[in-house]
């Protein structure tokens, strides 16, 4: 029985290793006249998983990439923190003591937020700043979101 199998298992190598040759034998007769003929093959869009370029830098759309480590080709470097004049929690703080009494509404310190192209969300600010008592939320009523004070 189990000899059965492996011999089996061999013809069907054999037939398949048959069949894979006469297909590239069918893909060079399809390039011959190609060239024959002076035209280029279309380039068809390709399937299964894209092939390893070697180390080469491969780059995903709307992605900056640096160069890595020389040992390391290909890999993006990491993304450096940026620096402002005035930080976030002060910047925040400023905004809200501007506003008054009327308060700032998350919405507005998230806009101020995007206008100075800082990165991440006003959000995580605004809660570490209301945990140590720098500003106090109140609800909005009728609305969605909140309008935050000056403590």
């Amino acid at each position: 029985m189990r000899n059965g199998t492996v011999d089996q298992l061999q013809e069907l190598i054999r037939k398949l290793a048959s069949e894979r040759q006469q297909h590239l034998d069918a893909v060079a007769r399809i390039e011959q006249a190609f060239d024959d003929l002076g035209i280029t093959p279309p380039a068809g869009k390709r399937r299964g998983r894209p092939r390893k370029a070697g180390g080469a830098l491969r780059r995903r759309p709307g992605r900056r990439v640096k160069r890595g480590r020389p040992g390391r080709p290909g890999r993006p470097g990491r993304r450096t923190r940026k620096r402002y004049a005035v930080s976030g929690t002060q910047s925040i703080l400023d905004f809200v003591k501007k506003a008054g009494a009327k308060g700032a509404s998350g919405a507005d310190i998230a806009s101020l937020w995007k206008r100075q192209g800082r990165r991440g969300s006003s959000y995580n600010i605004l809660n570490a700043m209301l945990k140590k008592g720098m500003i106090k939320r109140k609800k909005s009523k009728g609305e969605r979101g909140s309008t935050y004070h000056a403590a």
